[in-house]
């Protein structure tokens, strides 16, 4: 898929008056705001001035720059303006300098073209590093679904918060508002960063968002959710953070596993997979993962509570069908049984088909979730091939991809 890399515009400001004067809210004294047509005559000396970052093709050139530290009562972000190499290349945009003397517990707002990131100053270095990240990762979800262009109104707000737990349960403070735990909050560790810590805790909340946004775009049916579960996963897997090199390890355990409702093997990598996922949640079970991360024998007596049979490998496999008049709640994969994980054979149908078929599919697929039933009329309509042929492929690509004996 032919990927534009967006143009984001960065405001940093001191507090949320100053935030919504940049949205270009009307004033107490009826004044124009930043974001009206007239400039305002001046500033006060306090809000920090407009940061345009430099984007190119590969991204923010941010070069020269001595590291920030945790504790330092000054920061300092300098960013340095270069023509870009390629003239035919995203335009170069202006850049300055700016230098703020905060001091240590202060909080700070950075707005960017599609979150506002609320946080402590001292994390200020990370959220500075991770914010254009998740901009452009959050751009190319919304791509990757078939999603129009956010207005600047609907931007998600993040608070990257002392006072959140790592590893609890997702907390959403408003439809568009999260709270993710500071960096500083985890455990020292040499296996990642704080910005790799920072960036998996945001992902996840934005995709959850725009898989949800997804379903309402495109009015995907209830009988077609599973593949929406699916969606998730694979996309969770395909953004090359933390938490997708544990693709292989779930993939081949879900197939490997003997073919029963009660599994006598869990992954060989139980204790690593388990504690990986726990860094931003209870356990894997939150993303359709069949482990509930307890202990090794824990997991045999809660294993046939929500699941059954083998992992499907054959499209009829798969419980499409209407499930009446039942409540989300009753429909959840806590009350009900889900065939042994369908939902990761659902991701790695996905996958077979933007590897084969192409990404720019997807949105396509998304759409048909909301128009057609079943797999004879879908899968004709979005790749053009009978859902036989189609299932033939899945199949020899889950077999080559992740070396596995397929039951029939």
């Amino acid at each position: 898929m032919s990927r534009t890399t967006p143009v984001a515009e960065w405001y940093v400001v001191q507090n949320d008056a100053e935030w919504e004067n940049l949205l270009g809210l009307p004033t107490q004294d009826g004044a124009p705001s930043v974001g009206s047509s007239r400039r305002p005559a001046y500033l006060s000396w306090n809000i920090l001035w407009l940061l345009l970052l430099p984007l190119a093709v590969g991204g923010l050139l941010w070069q020269g720059q001595p590291p920030l530290h945790r504790g330092e009562a000054e920061a300092r972000v300098s960013v340095h303006q270069e023509p870009p190499k390629d003239e035919t290349s995203a335009s170069a945009v202006a850049a300055q300098v700016v230098q703020a003397d905060v001091p240590p517990g202060s909080t700070r707002i950075l707005a960017t073209g599609s979150f506002v990131f609320h946080f402590d100053v001292d994390d200020a270095a990370t959220v500075i590093e991770v914010a254009p990240q998740m901009d452009r990762l959050y751009a190319t979800l919304r791509n990757n679904f078939g999603l129009p262009t956010i207005p600047q109104s609907e931007k998600l707000i993040v608070e990257v918060s002392l006072n959140e737990q790592p590893g609890a349960a997702a907390r959403w403070l408003l439809p568009n508002r999260f709270a993710v735990p500071s960096p500083a909050l985890y455990p020292q560790s040499s296996e990642l960063s704080e910005v790799e810590l920072l960036s998996q805790s945001i992902a996840l909340y934005a995709l959850s968002y725009l898989v949800q946004q997804a379903g309402d775009h495109h009015a995907i049916r209830p009988t077609w959710q599973p593949i929406v579960s699916g969606l998730y996963l694979w996309q969770l897997w395909e953004l090359d953070l933390s938490l997708s090199a544990w693709q292989e390890d779930v993939v081949q355990w879900v197939y490997a596993a003997p073919c029963t409702c009660h599994p006598t093997a869990i992954p060989e990598r139980y204790a690593a997979l388990c504690a990986a996922h726990k860094r931003w949640m209870p356990s894997s079970v939150h993303i359709h993962i069949p482990l509930a991360c307890v202990n090794r024998a824990r997991e045999e007596e809660l294993y046939p509570l929500w699941y059954d049979l083998a992992a499907p490998t054959q499209l009829n496999h798969f419980p499409m069908s209407a499930r009446g008049n039942r409540s989300p709640e009753q429909t959840s994969s806590m009350y009900r049984k889900e065939l042994r994980g369908q939902t990761i054979a659902l991701a790695t149908l996905i996958d077979y088909a933007t590897v084969t078929y192409g990404q720019d599919r997807l949105p396509t697929l998304l759409a048909g979730l909301g128009e057609h039933e079943g797999w004879e009329a879908l899968i004709p309509a979005v790749f053009d091939l009978s859902a036989s042929d189609f299932e033939a492929g899945w199949q020899a690509y889950l077999a080559a991809r992740y070396d596995l004996t397929l039951n029939p």
